[in-house]
């Protein structure tokens, strides 16, 4: 009897505990400060998933069907003001530090669109080859770049081996304010 009473309230314990959702993270598309995403960087290696000839990496299931260009999403947020869905891209950039954040290539503009995966949800490879076909899924955000976070992403760039002068440090001098995509997963061409 004493067995079926601990085995009762075992299984009681573990659906009580597993059934806790995780809180919500409401998003808009008002500015607000990335500085907390510089602050929790990691180097752990992620795990590589292959999708359709693809390397997958994320929080959310996804495949490469339905994506539209950069320039038809920028096209949507201008006229939304937002963008919600998949997005295929050629890959511009990566953080050097822990993979946590990658840019991509803004057809026709001189500034790439920096996309960042959640709050630290996962990271790709430091050493993914740039220039590859990409396609993302998640949506754009309006992002306020404090002067501190600017100058942390030159650090990122620093810690890649490339040299960054002390005038690039200099010329930041106030927040900036940008639209940015925040990617719950990210298919990359193999």
């Amino acid at each position: 009897m004493k067995k079926l009473i601990y085995i009762t309230a075992a299984v009681g314990f573990a659906f009580t505990a597993c059934s806790e959702q995780a809180p919500e993270t409401e998003t808009s598309n008002e500015p607000h400060t990335k500085q907390e995403v510089a602050d929790n960087e990691t180097t752990d290696t992620p795990e590589v998933v292959m999708v359709d000839g693809y390397a997958y990496y994320g929080i959310e299931e996804m495949t490469p069907e339905g994506a539209v260009s950069v320039e038809e999403m920028n096209a949507i947020v201008d006229s939304t003001g937002g963008f919600e869905g998949k997005v295929k891209a050629q890959l511009g950039g990566v953080c050097q530090k822990a993979g946590c954040w990658v840019t991509i290539v803004n057809p026709g503009e001189e500034e790439e669109i920096r996309v960042f995966f959640g709050e630290h949800d996962f990271v790709v490879p430091i050493d993914t080859e740039l220039g590859k076909e990409v396609i993302l899924q998640g949506k754009t955000d309006i992002d306020t770049f404090t002067v501190e976070f600017q100058k942390h992403l030159l650090d990122d760039e620093a810690a890649s081996g490339n040299e960054v002068p002390q005038s690039a440090y200099d010329a930041i001098t106030e927040d900036k304010i940008e639209t940015s995509f925040i990617a719950t997963a990210i298919l990359i061409k193999s």
